[in-house]
């Protein structure tokens, strides 16, 4: 699952860029003293980690951090490959954008326009020094390699086949080197060797896309490495004071005022009565706030969350968005095979592939001397994925004019699905039951067995991590409110 620091990020590769603002050298270096300390709770280092707590939670994306690692003490931020088959769509609309700015600066560069390409370095700069936020001197020393003034000298000097970029580039590239793990060492030499040799041969424009492209995605690869150092540092101070932290804070709420426990005791007040403990009335709860479901015959709409989840809303707006994708690859092959019979394992792997890439994509564009990132529509994408998975389901079998029509408006319903469908509401109803076996009680039979059952097979990997995710939010959640959740969650015990 994508995570916790999306709304960070201003490209699908800038998400580790983004987390790395967390990981600042005196935060770190005080979290490295709470956790060697080996004094008892009560002591100044119980104190400690608790002003440390307290900030670390006043920032919104520190505190979704935080809950992560409540959560799963070894939880790690994923760096996703360009080359992921879960993102070749993703990746052909950025290709497309970025092809469009290029031409846009490889334009400006034959009419003597430096903007874009300048404000592009200038956006280089800023992510270098970041690098390092506490050496002065070597954001002093990337400036006057990388003078603005004198490249603008030097480029207008020549035509620009003629131009020398590979200082530049080896400054970049070389501080760069110096700064990541050694184990990427060996690609980043690969990388500028390459471009060695291929580049007395290729067009300008072309080597500094080449350039930027490489150079961001190795700034990004070193901003997860620091960022996922700084989440093993801090994790043992989590996991020791976390949970009496936020027990904590929310009393302090209470008995302020400042919030109640209405909508939570209304919330729990649906659980249903029978032989369940707490634990699995509080599971079974937690399912209705995420998963697509139905109630009785009527579609079911989301209630506010409980005042107890009311710091959870990103985490589990992601688990939501999680579950509707499943929901949506599962409505496609159920619909796919009533209306391609005969349609391929290969043919199925191949749309679940698509269907299973990220939804939400950005557009570049240039403004002035600015690059900006803004999300493409929901309807655009959508055409978009249509298109892909038609091609894909063409490449295997021949489509008549009537079925294409048809799968179109069967693509559209999966990109907007209704609860009112009644294919749909079989989807939900049957994989809310999988979910149920694996989150509230232990399944009666295995889950790839229920899946097969169900002819979705394929859903299994994508179960199995959404279902391991609500489990852990289950589990903190639970331990942090435990006290509230048993007097709320009692009368439904007794009935």
């Amino acid at each position: 699952m994508k995570t916790i620091v999306g709304v960070l990020a201003v490209t699908a590769l800038s998400v580790a860029a983004a987390a790395y603002l967390l990981a600042k050298r005196k935060t770190i270096r005080s979290l490295e003293i709470v956790a060697s300390s080996t004094e008892h709770p009560g002591t100044p280092r119980s104190r400690q980690a608790e002003s440390v707590l307290r900030g670390l939670d006043s920032d919104d994306q520190k505190r979704i951090l935080v809950r992560k690692l409540l959560a799963n003490p070894d939880y790690q931020i994923a760096f996703e490959s360009k080359q992921s088959p879960m993102n070749q769509v993703a990746e052909g609309v950025q290709d497309v954008m970025k092809r469009a700015l290029w031409d846009t600066i490889k334009a400006d560069l034959e009419g003597g326009n430096y903007d874009r390409l300048f404000t592009l370095i200038e956006e280089l700069k800023v992510r270098l020094a970041h690098l390092t936020p506490s050496r002065r001197d070597i954001a002093n020393h990337i400036n006057e390699v990388l003078d603005i003034e004198l490249m603008e000298q030097q480029l207008k000097q020549q035509p620009m086949q003629q131009w020398n970029l590979l200082p530049f580039i080896r400054f970049v590239v070389q501080h760069i080197r110096d700064l990541e793990s050694p184990i990427r060492n060996e690609e980043t030499d690969k990388w500028l060797q390459n471009l060695e040799v291929a580049y007395p041969s290729t067009e300008k424009p072309a080597v500094l896309r080449e350039f930027f492209d490489f150079t961001h995605m190795k700034l990004d690869l070193i901003s997860l490495d620091t960022t996922n150092l700084y989440l093993r540092t801090i994790s043992p101070v989590i996991a020791e004071y976390g949970i009496e932290f936020y027990r904590k804070k929310f009393e302090e709420k209470l008995a302020k005022g400042q919030l109640d426990t209405s909508r939570t005791a209304s919330w729990a007040s649906g659980a249903k009565t029978g032989s369940l403990s707490v634990s699995q009335l509080h599971r079974e709860g937690v399912l209705y706030l995420i998963l697509p479901h139905f109630h009785g015959s009527k579609e079911a709409t989301f209630v506010l969350l409980p005042e107890t989840m009311q710091d959870e809303e990103q985490e589990i707006g992601e688990m939501r968005i999680f579950a509707r994708k499943i929901w949506r690859i599962a409505f496609a092959l159920l619909r796919i095979r009533q209306l391609v019979p005969d349609a391929s394992k290969e043919m199925l792997n191949e749309v679940f592939i698509l269907l299973s890439a990220e939804f939400d994509q950005f557009a570049i564009a240039t403004k002035g001397r600015f690059t900006i990132v803004s999300p493409v529509s929901k309807e655009a994408t959508s055409v978009l994925y249509t298109e892909k998975i038609l091609e894909a389901i063409q490449s295997f079998q021949t489509i008549h004019a009537k079925e294409r029509d048809a799968l179109v408006s069967l693509l559209e319903k999966v990109f907007n699905p209704s609860l009112s469908d009644p294919s749909y509401a079989i989807i939900c109803k049957r994989l809310y039951s999988v979910f149920e076996s694996l989150v509230v009680s232990l399944p009666a039979d295995p889950v790839d067995t229920q899946l097969k059952a169900l002819n979705m097979l394929p859903l299994l990997p994508l179960v199995v991590s959404l279902s391991a995710e609500i489990s852990r939010f289950c589990s903190r959640d639970m331990k942090i409110h435990a006290s509230l959740y048993s007097s709320l969650f009692l009368p439904a015990l007794r009935d």
